[in-house]
């Protein structure tokens, strides 16, 4: 039988959290012969599961850009807000001018 490698982090954890209880001699010996037989899987699952400086770099450069364009995109915004106040008013007043000449 197959076992996938979430299941078996499961079954570790679920031993791990059985470690330091007290149990009959053959269910004991049944956690300790797992653990055994699992030791180089979990290790090896444990090892690929962390992350590598280079990503951790990768990363905190993706974030410091991210904030820094969410800041620009944040002033882009707001020109762009008073850029279409001002011709709304513009707008208005052409509106005015046109009533005043009509």
């Amino acid at each position: 039988m197959k076992v996938k490698k979430r299941d078996l982090l499961r079954l570790h954890n679920a031993i791990h959290a059985l470690e330091g209880k007290v149990f009959n001699v053959k269910f004991s010996y049944f956690i300790a012969k797992n653990k055994v037989a699992m030791r180089d899987e979990i290790t090896a699952l444990e090892e690929a599961r962390k992350v590598s400086d280079e990503y951790k770099k990768y990363d905190t450069e993706r974030a410091t850009l991210a904030q820094q364009y969410q800041i620009k995109m944040k002033m882009v915004l707001l020109k762009f807000k008073v850029i279409v106040l001002l011709l709304l008013q513009m707008l208005n007043y052409f509106k005015k001018i046109l009533k005043d000449l009509e």
